[in-house]
């Protein structure tokens, strides 16, 4: 099948499908990684943006139940040069294809990679849109430019509800899940922490009820600007409790005393 990736910049990219059927479009990024193509894809802090593999053969270990960063991937489409149809490991369960298409998410194989590294290295930030066949490249190109950037990431892939992931009774930490890797939990456990997971925007009261021997702030997706309950949170934890963060988790500690964006 026959399938594009149209960036807003007008640049055209043909190659052909795997996965889902669906059109799908987001911030086109790209991941170096030579391998863990599973928990790249399944890791919230992709949310809403498409990832192109810089490694030229993606899939050829498969994809297994034990890899996975959340139970479902918001990651919006995948770029590969080469997928391999034929995975071979003794863990593998399905195909990198079938993943994707068990989830909805359209792919793109046999395109020059490299070459849209470099563009999405000089633009910085650039919308693509992934999808199929024969279409009209200046109407795609305008919708393109008429979405308004997303915001609400953090929102779409953070827990709902507070819960505890009990361990072996050592330090209580409370995990702020602004988009969280499951790998952070398994590390915390294995030292023997007990966690409590809380969403994005609880608030430095509920937090400090916990009496906590320190909280961990998330990785996550999109701007942290966006989340300003994260940014609120953290000014009033300072100097209060212990803090360490991760990815965007880091951002939100830094951000209280970084100044305003020029308009």
């Amino acid at each position: 099948m026959v399938r594009k990736l149209i960036l807003e910049d007008g640049i055209v990219f043909t190659g052909t499908g795997f996965g889902s059927d669906k059109e799908q479009s987001g911030e086109i990024v790209f991941n170096t990684g030579m391998t863990g193509y599973q928990e790249i894809m399944s890791d919230p802090s992709y949310a809403g943006q498409i990832i192109t593999f810089t490694y030229p053969l993606i899939g050829n270990y498969g994809v297994n139940r034990s890899d996975f960063e959340t139970l479902v991937p918001a990651v919006k489409g995948v770029v590969v040069k080469s997928r391999s149809p034929y995975p071979n490991h003794w863990k593998s369960e399905e195909s990198f294809d079938e993943l994707l298409t068990r989830f909805d998410i359209p792919g793109i194989e046999g395109i020059d990679t490299r070459e849209l590294t470099k563009r999405i290295r000089e633009k910085g930030t650039v919308r693509a849109i992934i999808c199929n066949g024969e279409v009209n490249e200046e109407d795609v190109i305008n919708r393109l430019k008429s979405k308004a950037p997303l915001t609400n990431q953090v929102e779409s892939v953070s827990t709902k509800n507070t819960y505890t992931v009990p361990g072996g009774g050592g330090p209580k930490v409370v995990l702020i899940d602004y988009g969280a890797k499951q790998n952070i939990m398994r590390e915390l456990l294995k030292r023997g922490c007990e966690v409590k997971v809380v969403p994005f925007n609880v608030s430095a009261e509920d937090v400090l009820a916990e009496n906590p021997d320190g909280v961990m702030l998330s990785n996550g997706p999109g701007d942290p600007r966006d989340v300003k309950e994260a940014v609120e949170t953290v000014k009033a934890l300072v100097g209060k409790t212990k803090i360490f963060g991760i990815c965007s988790g880091i951002n939100c500690c830094v951000l209280p005393s970084e100044p305003k964006r020029k308009k």
